[in-house]
């Protein structure tokens, strides 16, 4: 009986290092490996942003997301992942960072005069109130009514 034992042990485990060898064969080593993004291509992506988010105006889309974005921009989606990495930011961070400064800018604007600070939160992506308020108080360091304050702007 135990010499059975021994060459079902040996056998389970043949079979299980042979099958990580075959895989091999059919999975491509360079599958897993880290998306590289060369300083050139930083610059590429930066641009695509810029034209996307704030030409496009893909900021005021309240439920973009990064996929989203990368099929906007005909990008991959780890490239595009690894840029933020790169930036030290997560793609909500920096989507957050550009929705406060379109609002400052409808804010400092006169045509917007009469829309109250929910209201321009809303018009660039922002879908709660209180996740506007208390994004705005983490850029800005005061909250847009304080801004707005201190701005001598008056809605």
């Amino acid at each position: 009986m135990p010499i059975g034992l021994l060459i079902n042990t040996y056998l389970l485990l043949f079979s299980i290092t042979e099958f990580f060898k075959f895989k091999s064969f059919f999975v491509p080593s360079g599958l897993y490996q880290k998306t590289i993004v060369d300083p050139a291509g930083i610059g590429e992506i930066t641009i695509k942003l810029r034209e996307g988010l704030v030409e496009k105006k893909l900021y005021a889309e309240p439920n973009l997301t990064i996929s989203d974005l990368a099929n906007e921009l005909q990008m991959d989606k780890a490239r595009l992942r690894h840029y933020f990495k790169e930036q030290e930011t997560s793609f909500k961070k920096y989507l957050n960072t550009i929705r406060v400064s379109e609002f400052k800018t409808l804010l400092l604007n006169k045509e917007f005069q009469n829309y109250n600070l929910t209201g321009l939160s809303t018009m660039v992506g922002f879908q709660s109130e209180a996740t506007f308020f208390r994004v705005f108080k983490e850029i800005e360091g005061v909250t847009p009514s304080e801004f707005q304050q201190k701005n001598n702007l008056s809605l």
